[in-house]
C-alpha cells in the first residue's frame, strides 16, 4: 500500500510540473496593427487581437483577409488591390515567430507572391504597389518555447513526494 501511496504522490507531483508548450498556434493570441497608405481604399484590422482557432481571425479591407490556423495562415485577396502600399504586422503574444515560408494556393494572374517576412518575432507584410487576387499558404516556425517554470507549490509537492518515498523506503528497512 506504501508503495503505491508513494508512486501515486509522485506521479501526481511529476505531472503539475508542465513541460513545453505545444509546437502550434490554435489557442494563441495574435495581434493585427498596420493598414493602407491610400485614402482611396480602407484597409485597417478588423479587430487588434484574435485567439486562433476556427473562423477567419483578421479581415484587412478590400477582400484582403488572413486566416490562423495551427502551423500558419491562409492569406487571401479576392481583389485585385493598386497603389495603395499595404502593410500590416501580426505578432504572437504567446511564443514569437521565428520564420515563414509562403507557398501559393490559388495562383494570380500574373502570378505574385506577398513579400511576408518575420523580423524580430513579428510577421511583416511589407508594403507592396500592387496585389493580384488569390490565395497563399504561410507556414509559420514558431521560436523555441521558454521552459515554464514550476510554481512553488508544485515543488513543494515534489519535495514531499521524495521525502514521503524515502522514509516508505527507511521504514521498509528498519
Amino acid at each position: 500500500m506504501r508503495k503505491f501511496l508513494s508512486a501515486a504522490v509522485t506521479a501526481l507531483a511529476l505531472s503539475s510540473v508542465s513541460g513545453l508548450a505545444g509546437a502550434g498556434l490554435l489557442g494563441h493570441t495574435v495581434t493585427c496593427a498596420g493598414g493602407g497608405t491610400s485614402p482611396f481604399y480602407g484597409l485597417a484590422c478588423s479587430q487588434a487581437s484574435a485567439v486562433v482557432g476556427s473562423g477567419v481571425e483578421f479581415n484587412l479591407g478590400q477582400g484582403l483577409a488572413i486566416d490562423f490556423d495551427d502551423t500558419g495562415f491562409l492569406f487571401t485577396s479576392s481583389t485585385i488591390v493598386a497603389g495603395l502600399g499595404p502593410h500590416f504586422q501580426f505578432e504572437d503574444l504567446t511564443q514569437a515567430f521565428a520564420a515563414v515560408q509562403v507557398t501559393v494556393v490559388t495562383p494570380s494572374v500574373p502570378p505574385n507572391v506577398p513579400p511576408f517576412n518575420v523580423v524580430d518575432g513579428i510577421l511583416g507584410f511589407p508594403p507592396i504597389d500592387i496585389l493580384y487576387s488569390g490565395s497563399w499558404r504561410g507556414d509559420i516556425t514558431l521560436s523555441a518555447p521558454v521552459p515554464s517554470v514550476p510554481e512553488p507549490g508544485a515543488l513543494a509537492l515534489v519535495a514531499l513526494a521524495a521525502g514521503a518515498g524515502g522514509l516508505s523506503v527507511r521504514r521498509r528497512r528498519v
